[in-house]
């Protein structure tokens, strides 16, 4: 299983990153921290209603944080907890602005003649205590400075509508959900969809 978890790593790798970054502001330090899945019994988790704010998990999905400061595009890896610089397939437009770091997962889309990597953005790393719906909106707004065709904005809605027959459509397997918090880095974990 750890072979799987490494080659799925490796590969998404050679996709998203270059060469590692060794110089690490606050600014960027401050993006490289980790994405937590909520204790069931927290509060994040306790809050979780059918108009919360929600997306699926891809199964064996990996996350990664796309990165622009002074200029540099930068991934960081939050399995091998490592900053690269990003290869140019995966580097934000010279016109979005600094500061911006977007949460993202990476998957691969079976369809009928190939495989395609993909990666999901998410959610925005905003402060903390920024509504999700606004965050939303600030990411949906940066769509256009994201690298097309291998960056799209994930769906994010309502509890309610994550359901079996809409994950049934997607071009890869996902078979749980988490819902955003006021803090980005926290996501509440969904039971089976």
């Amino acid at each position: 299983m750890e072979d799987a978890s490494q080659d799925r790593l490796s590969y998404a790798l050679s996709i998203l990153a270059g060469d590692p970054c060794l110089q690490i502001g606050p600014g960027i330090l401050s993006a490289c921290r980790d994405i937590v899945f909520a204790d069931p019994e927290s509060a994040e988790c306790s809050q979780v209603t059918e108009t919360s704010l929600s997306t699926w998990l891809c199964d064996d999905a990996l996350f990664f944080t796309l990165i622009k400061s002074d200029g540099q595009n930068l991934v960081y890896s939050h399995t091998n907890k490592v900053l690269y610089y990003a290869a140019p397939q995966a580097q934000l437009s010279a016109a979005c602005p600094d500061g911006c770091s977007i949460l993202c997962q990476f998957t691969v889309d079976k369809l009928p003649q190939e495989s395609v990597p993909r990666l999901l953005a998410f959610d925005l790393l905003l402060p903390r205590g920024v509504d999700p719906a606004a965050r939303g909106e600030a990411l949906r707004a940066l769509s256009v400075h994201m690298p097309a065709p291998l960056c799209c904005v994930q769906w994010v809605g309502p509890r309610r509508y994550l359901t079996p027959q809409f994950v049934s459509g997607l071009p890869h397997r996902a078979s749980r959900g988490f819902a955003l918090t006021t803090d980005a880095r926290i996501v509440a974990g969904l039971p089976s969809i």
